[in-house]
């Protein structure tokens, strides 16, 4: 019997930025219905395993276009990537269909890899390193760095001008006002997510 909540056929790896902002709402938003609705777990199981391969596939795609896109896209893509990685390090894979190969997940038959999150932060690395971090992904770093346990994956450590960076982040600061007042329409589930964020935080920052 087909699946009554199914994902698009296919993933291509070479998809432009709004196409694979389109496919994350996609999933995502079937991830909140089903949740809303209390799904059966079997049901709800055979959805995320999907979008557990399509999260991989996606994640794959930006990773693509950090390395062959334009400037403008490569830093799109790799602040999508890197919130996916970040997200994917705490929230409940449930809720964002993101989980990793490196971790033990029951019915995960796919997940983030390891040598692609390695890609991801030496390229953030590499970009602090050379002091070219754009205003916003400095905003959005900090805003992450203030997580507790986010960046202790397998060989964090070796990224020193990243670890640097986390480790000597102002936690007293909220960057959540700052980033609110970004573009955050069609940036995928990174976009959703701080859109999402109550505006109580910004009235209570410093």
């Amino acid at each position: 019997m087909p699946s009554r909540y199914p994902l698009v056929a296919s993933v291509k790896t070479d998809m432009t930025l709004l196409e694979l902002d389109i496919l994350e709402k996609e999933i995502t938003t079937r991830l909140r219905d089903l949740n809303s609705k209390k799904t059966d777990p079997e049901i709800l199981d055979t959805f995320l395993s999907e979008a557990f391969r399509k999260y991989t596939t996606i994640h794959k795609a930006y990773i693509d276009l950090i390395k062959n896109g334009d400037e403008r896209t490569r830093i799109e893509a790799l602040k999508r990537a890197l919130y996916i990685q970040w997200i994917g390090s705490f929230e409940p894979s449930f809720i964002t269909g993101i989980t990793t190969s490196f971790d033990t997940f029951e019915n995960a038959a796919g997940g983030l890899e390891l040598k692609d999150f390695q890609f991801v932060y030496s390229y953030v690395d590499n970009l602090i390193k050379n002091n070219e971090l754009d205003e916003e992904l400095i905003e959005m770093l900090s805003y992450y760095a203030c997580w507790e346990f986010v960046f202790e994956f397998e060989n964090f450590k070796d990224y020193k001008h990243l670890h640097h960076f986390v480790f000597n982040t102002d936690q007293e600061t909220s960057y959540v006002p700052l980033i609110r007042k970004r573009n955050l329409e069609q940036r995928g589930q990174m976009g959703d997510y701080f859109l999402s964020l109550s505006t109580l935080t910004e009235d209570t920052s410093n």
